[in-house]
């Protein structure tokens, strides 16, 4: 996103949408922080690592809670959008948040005009928002299409289940949206294409266990309200632990704990699955939005290896129906519900601090330093080779200053690199290489054995294994 929004500053004229990578698929995040550092005077680097994630997650908060203000009372609504800050991903800013951070504001946009009602001026309001929002990113877009198709279908199954309410004629405006979002999507794959193309064999299987969920909520919410959550959410929690098993090389038990804390606001989400009463209206469930992502989650999970490495994006818009988990549970019980909001804040500061400090092994791979941010300076100003390093290094410097393949791997199995130069730091050393998004291998050699070595800053080094 960096050497994009360069590039684009540097060449206005350029046809974003026709370069290789997939990043340049999504355009709005990049024209987003150009636009924002050509009118302040910052520079890229100090925008992407301090000032546009903390700022876009503040109007995020914002829209959340005036999303919610539509259903709450303002005490409730506050401790909804506090979920914000309890989430793992939306406190430490990760790569998996910080791509789609641009396209979330405009996903509460869309569905805040769609909730305040009015007259037809807003649906201006409504097509540029269906549009940003598959400019900003694919998979928001996706998750949100699915998460108003599904809020139709709970309505559906709301009303045969109480004969007395009214059906999807409630839901006019609802589907003419969705219908809108659908055109976007649908325009944007022909147009543009998918970052992730699926063949007719992935696609099945993605639909089948769409039926299967869609099917068993039907049957289960005959017999108990919302069942389905209390079924799926500690399956979900399993699985956001199977995800980050991966990373689990050193220090066991330490890691194993950390992930506990990971985990919290899924607990949390799995003892909250009841309804407040008869009759509620289908936005303030939890089901269409834990439906779509318990279903891709566990179809990722089980036959797609290829995209294992994003489950925990799907797992991230697990945070909105935690904060309306939140925001319900102090209607009935607002002292504890405080309390609660206390413990997982608390718990998400532990986090924060920990990946701060290099401490956690769980995220230091998104984890980029200023010192790294000196290493890439040096490389682009003097190497005149590819150098070997793992996949961060491999995101930060480029395809032109560094490379990944079979040799790290050697290198890394105590044979050596021969004559060629290899890009570490420190935190490799201790927790592993990530040779890719899903394989981390630990190296049998320590720092002694590094000959000539060409840069260090205590943190980094480049040097002949």
């Amino acid at each position: 996103m960096l050497r994009l929004a360069a590039l684009l500053e540097a060449e206005p004229g350029v046809r974003m949408l026709e370069l290789a990578t997939h990043h340049a698929k999504y355009p709005s995040a990049v024209v987003s922080s150009l636009t924002y550092t050509l009118v302040t005077g910052v520079d890229l680097y100090s925008f992407y690592a301090f000032i546009g994630a903390p700022l876009l997650s503040l109007a995020l908060g914002i829209l959340f809670y005036a999303l919610l203000r539509r259903f709450f009372q303002p005490l409730a609504s506050s401790l909804g959008a506090l979920a914000l800050a309890i989430y793992p991903s939306f406190t430490l800013f990760t790569s998996a948040y910080l791509k789609e951070v641009y396209a979330h504001p405009v996903a509460l946009t869309l569905l805040l005009l769609m909730a305040v009602g009015g007259g037809k001026s807003r649906w201006l309001g409504i097509a540029t928002a269906c549009m940003g929002l598959v400019l900003s990113h694919p998979l928001t877009s996706l998750i949100t299409l699915a998460y108003l198709t599904t809020l139709m279908y709970v309505r559906v199954v709301d009303a045969l289940k109480n004969p007395g309410l009214e059906g999807l004629r409630a839901y006019s405006s609802t589907i003419y949206a969705t219908a809108l979002l659908g055109v976007a999507c649908a325009v944007f794959a022909w147009r543009i294409g998918m970052p992730v193309p699926l063949n007719p064999e992935t696609t099945a299987m993605l639909v089948a266990y769409g039926l299967v969920f869609y099917a068993s909520y039907l049957v289960l919410f005959s017999i108990r309200h919302d069942g389905l959550i209390a079924m799926l959410t500690p399956s979900l929690l399993v699985f956001e632990l199977i995800s980050h098993q991966y990373s689990v090389f050193t220090e066991a038990l330490k890691n194993t704990l950390w992930l506990l804390l990971y985990a919290t606001p899924l607990a949390f989400l799995a003892a909250t699955p009841r309804k407040s009463g008869r009759g509620e209206p289908a936005p303030l469930s939890p089901v269409p939005a834990v439906l779509p992502v318990a279903a891709t989650v566990l179809y990722v999970s089980a036959h797609a290896g290829f995209a294992a490495s994003i489950v925990h994006r799907f797992l991230n818009y697990l945070v909105y129906p935690v904060g309306l988990g939140l925001a319900k549970a102090s209607k009935t019980r607002p002292f504890a519900t405080c309390l609660l909001a206390i413990v997982l804040l608390a718990s998400s500061t532990m986090l924060v601090y920990e990946a701060s400090t290099g401490g956690d092994s769980l995220t230091f791979y998104w984890r980029y330093t200023v010192m790294d941010l000196e290493l890439k300076s040096f490389v682009e100003a003097h190497s005149s080779s590819r150098l070997l390093g793992s996949a961060k290094y491999w995101y930060m410097l480029g395809e032109e200053h560094a490379s990944i393949d079979l040799g790290l791997v050697a290198a890394l199995a105590d044979e050596g690199l021969g004559r060629r130069l290899l890009v570490f730091s420190t935190e490799e050393l201790r927790y592993g290489f990530p040779v890719s998004p899903l394989h981390y291998v630990k190296p049998c050699f320590s720092m002694q054995a590094i000959r000539g070595l060409v840069y260090s800053n205590s943190y980094s080094f480049i040097g002949v294994l």
